[in-house]
């Protein structure tokens, strides 16, 4: 009698066990910001939300669990052609979250690679498209349209692309100095047109002055030579390659005023004063 009784508490005790393993075994809690698929049996059950959630013991099983917050992607430098045939490397980064667990896990098979995958590919084709220039210019357009693009794809996936970042275009040491060539010529040729634009206005506004009063037009054209010729001086003093040269100030002024004599227009005096 006495054995029975102690079999009986202790098979009670056992079951008593079970039970609380079974009840602990059924009970999940998923914290904030994640969800989990269960799975009954090989086959898709539900989506466990926050919070303390029950599923059957032996036949439930938690098979994905995963965070819904927003996470960082790096993409290493591609190698692309533009289309001007020049190679350059860009990188990016994105930033993606999760917004439906099922399409993560049956819809795509290894979702990191996938994306990274579709990232480079879309980088290498838009940025392929664009001369060089403008892929500096346009690296504003090229995120937008990344977002969209990636967007149409990843959804499908249960990912949505939040944010594209280009970081760094790179190009080899030969290109960068012939572009450095290229934008000093670029300011040469602006600096050029600007002087020329300048003298030509100096020139037409002389001319006003030298038809309206020859004499003061005279003096001016006088003090433009003379300067020129200081700073001519100027200039050959400082040159490497410098000589001493001497010239006759007398025959200088004389030489002038030879020139503006046989230059100007001559003014009758009989039809100015009428």
């Amino acid at each position: 009698m006495d054995s029975q009784i102690i079999l009986f508490f202790l098979l009670s005790g056992l079951a008593a066990c079970g039970i609380v393993v079974t009840v602990y075994k059924s009970i999940h809690i998923i914290e904030e910001n994640e969800n989990a698929i269960v799975s009954r049996l090989g086959r898709f059950q539900r989506i466990l939300k926050p919070g303390m959630n029950f599923t059957t013991p032996f036949f439930d099983r938690i098979v994905f669990k995963e965070g819904l917050q927003e996470r960082v992607l790096d993409i290493p430098p591609q190698q692309v052609i533009t289309k001007d045939n020049v190679t350059i490397e860009v990188d990016a980064i994105i930033y993606w979250e999760i917004f439906d667990v099922y399409r993560v896990y049956y819809d795509v098979d290894n979702l990191l690679e996938s994306l990274g995958n579709v990232v480079k590919t879309m980088l290498r084709s838009m940025v392929g498209n664009l001369k060089l220039q403008d892929t500096y210019s346009s690296r504003d357009e090229i995120n937008t349209d990344l977002i969209g693009k990636l967007s149409t794809i990843t959804s499908k996936w249960g990912v949505r692309v939040t944010l594209v970042e280009i970081q760094n275009i790179e190009v080899s040491d030969r290109i960068q100095a012939g572009l450095e060539q290229e934008r000093e010529a670029e300011s040469r040729k602006r600096a050029t047109l600007a002087n020329v634009e300048a003298i030509s206005a100096s020139v037409e506004a002389l001319l006003k002055v030298i038809e309206k009063n020859p004499q003061q037009g005279e003096a001016i054209l006088r003090f433009i030579l003379a300067q020129k010729y200081m700073d001519v001086n100027e200039s050959i003093s400082k040159s490497d390659n410098a000589k001493i040269v001497f010239m006759d100030p007398k025959a200088l002024t004389e030489s002038l005023t030879s020139l503006l004599e046989d230059d100007l227009p001559v003014v009758d005096s009989s039809s100015a004063s009428s």
